[in-house]
């Protein structure tokens, strides 16, 4: 999450996605949880590459004691996902199913298994865009966060992984 300022409160902050009742309706179809509240993270690597919470203004990440809150994580953007399911349904008549593979549900999973499953999203063959998002369903707490550090992770695949808030 980029933050422009320093008094910023963000206590409580949530999201909505754009054509709300599509994406419900998407994640049905998908058989995936829809949350009544929802905060959107991207998954990146703190590779020295341009970060997507630049354009947000300064860039935070979540600390890695909170990586267990992470619900869902999809290989690239849910909004880019749902466009192009729709778009391939539309013109094709592809299943919306066939898009199924982009989400990994990560409620219940382990804090280990939930880092092995937010990097493989980011490093999808099949990822839509520049970044895996990843959810949690829940209102946002500013004690989740750190400034632009990333999480240690408990292997060498997944010690530059990076949860940063959008």
């Amino acid at each position: 999450m980029g933050v422009e300022s320093d008094e910023a409160d963000l206590s409580g902050c949530e999201e909505v996605d754009a054509c709300a009742q599509l994406m419900e309706y998407f994640l049905q179809q998908l058989g995936l949880p829809v949350p009544d509240h929802f905060l959107s993270l991207s998954v990146e690597f703190a590779d020295g590459r341009e970060s997507l919470a630049k354009v947000y203004g300064r860039p935070f990440a979540l600390k890695p004691e909170y990586v267990n809150k992470i619900d869902i994580v999809c290989s690239g953007n849910f909004l880019n996902v749902m466009a192009r399911a729709l778009y391939a349904y539309l013109t094709k008549n592809v299943p919306l199913e066939d898009s199924r593979h982009h989400f990994t549900v990560l409620t219940g999973m382990i804090p280990e298994d939930k880092r092995k499953a937010l990097c493989a999203a980011h490093n999808s063959p099949d990822r839509i865009g520049t970044y895996a998002e990843a959810r949690i369903f829940s209102a946002f707490e500013p004690s989740w966060l750190v400034e632009r550090e990333p999480p240690p992770c408990g292997s060498e695949v997944l010690d530059n992984l990076e949860i940063t808030f959008r």
